[in-house]
C-alpha cells in the first residue's frame, strides 16, 4: 500500500539485509515521510549510512531512532553499526558507551561473528584516529 509506512519499513529492511543500503535508505525515508515517529526506519538508516561510510549521518539517524524508541539500545545491528561509526569518527568514549549499553541488554552478542568483525573495525579506526 502506498500509504503504509510499515510496508516501506519492511522494504527498507529487506534491501538493507540484501546488501543494498542505498535502496534501504530510500524506502526508510519514504516511511518517515508517512510516519515521522517511525523509529525502525531511523534505525535502518543508521545501519545503512554506517555501511556506506557516512558515519556522521549514521550517528544522527541512530540518535533519532533512540529518541523515538529507547529499546533500540538492545538492537545488535544498530548498536554495532553505531560503534563502528563512532570509532570511524574517532570518538572512543561514545564507541565504548554504545558497546557497553548493548552488552547490558544483549551480552550474548559478544559471541557473534558480527561482534568480532566490529571489534576489528573499531580497533583499526581508533588506532588510525589516534595516529599523528
Amino acid at each position: 500500500s502506498p500509504s503504509s509506512y510499515v510496508a516501506y519499513e519492511m522494504n527498507a529492511t529487506f534491501w538493507l539485509f540484501s546488501g543494498e543500503p542505498r535502496r534501504a535508505i530510500s524506502y526508510a525515508m519514504r516511511a518517515v515521510e508517512i510516519e515521522p515517529k517511525s523509529w525502525w526506519s531511523y534505525r535502518t538508516m543508521a545501519i545503512a549510512y554506517s555501511e556506506l561510510g557516512d558515519h556522521r549521518t549514521a550517528v544522527v539517524m541512530g540518535d533519532r531512532a533512540a529518541e523515538r524508541h529507547a529499546a533500540v539500545s538492545a538492537d545488535p545491528d544498530m548498536m554495532l553499526a553505531l560503534a563502528r561509526s563512532y570509532a570511524a569518527l574517532g570518538d572512543r568514549s561514545m564507541t565504548e558507551t554504545v558497546l557497553s549499553l548493548l552488552f547490558t541488554y544483549r551480552p550474548e552478542v559478544r559471541g557473534t561473528q558480527q561482534y568480532r568483525d566490529t571489534l576489528v573495525f573499531v580497533r583499526r579506526a581508533l588506532e588510525a584516529a589516534s595516529s599523528p
